[in-house]
């Protein structure tokens, strides 16, 4: 009899076996060197941090029934909420949006102002994958293909990647992972959007039941830069007390991960022999907050 799989276990493999933020967030950079990008861009975007979402969700909670938000409460909430080098457009852009709404319109024009502006990202020029590759290969838990290329290459293998679950560490990051990626030729991205919340609401869900799908995205821009052909961006939004709760992405957590990611940066070089040319970049909320190129 063969086994049945709950979909959860991916949580177990994911947001709980990956042991701290960074790990999850060196997983994705592994990937973008095993993809042979030369560069590496990580983009942490933090308007409200997880905690500032719910003390928000509760400020929301407390209000009378039918209380319409004014600007003066908003406001103050965006005083405390909010990660202190927010930009005030994003602070503004805050208050434009919610003021006037009854709550329940509220509570859900804030949970997507906090999706799309606290995220993180992480973009590479590497080898793209194509809409078939998003079914097969990122949506396939185990897959055998780095195992196969050392078996092919030897020692001249400088591969990073073992197990082929690198990629569930973005659940550790943020309940929903986005993907777009394309490879040279192709007109069109590739696009892949998971939501990772659908494994904690349904613990009894079995695995072929979870079944998020690739679809075609939007027309590529024409450009003259050939490394813009293929590439591959993976974006990770909704921290959630949901998942394992682990230090917040502020920008002074971020300032010393940078520094860690610099020290861990060095290590992938070393391990792969790739050190001339390989760079990685962080910004935070748009502003350069570390960068290194190996050597």
């Amino acid at each position: 009899m063969a086994f049945k799989v709950k979909a959860r276990v991916l949580l177990e493999l994911g947001a709980e076996l990956i042991s701290s933020d960074g790990i999850a967030l060196y997983e994705l950079i592994k990937n973008s060197v095993d993809a042979g990008s030369e560069s590496v861009e990580i983009r942490v975007n933090v308007a409200l941090m997880a905690s500032g979402y719910r003390v928000l969700q509760s400020k929301l909670a407390a209000l009378p029934t039918g209380t319409r938000l004014r600007r003066d409460w908003l406001e103050a909430t965006v005083r405390q909420c909010f990660e202190a080098t927010a930009s005030e457009d994003l602070r503004t852009e805050f208050v434009r949006r919610l003021e006037g709404l009854g709550l329940q319109r509220a509570a859900t024009v804030a949970e997507g102002f906090y999706r799309e502006f606290s995220f993180i990202e992480v973009e590479d020029w590497g080898c793209g994958m194509s809409m078939d590759d998003l079914r097969t290969k990122f949506l396939t838990v185990g897959t055998p293909n780095r195992h196969l290329d050392r078996q092919r290459l030897g020692t001249a293998s400088k591969l990073l990647g073992e197990k082929g679950i690198g990629r569930l560490s973005a659940m550790r990051l943020g309940l929903f992972t986005g993907v777009i990626s394309g490879m040279e030729g192709e007109r069109h991205w590739n696009t892949l959007d998971i939501d990772w919340s659908t494994l904690r609401d349904a613990p009894d869900m079995d695995l072929d039941e979870f079944s998020p799908e690739p679809e075609r995205g939007g027309r590529k821009r024409p450009v003259t830069w050939a490394r813009l052909s293929e590439s591959a961006t993976c974006k990770v939004t909704g921290r959630s007390p949901g998942l394992r709760p682990s230090r917040e992405p502020s920008s002074r957590n971020c300032k010393i991960h940078s520094k860690r990611l610099a020290r861990s940066w060095i290590s992938i070089s070393r391990l792969t022999g790739r050190r001339s040319r390989q760079s990685r970049r962080l910004r935070l909320n748009g502003s350069i907050s570390g960068m290194a190129t190996s050597k």
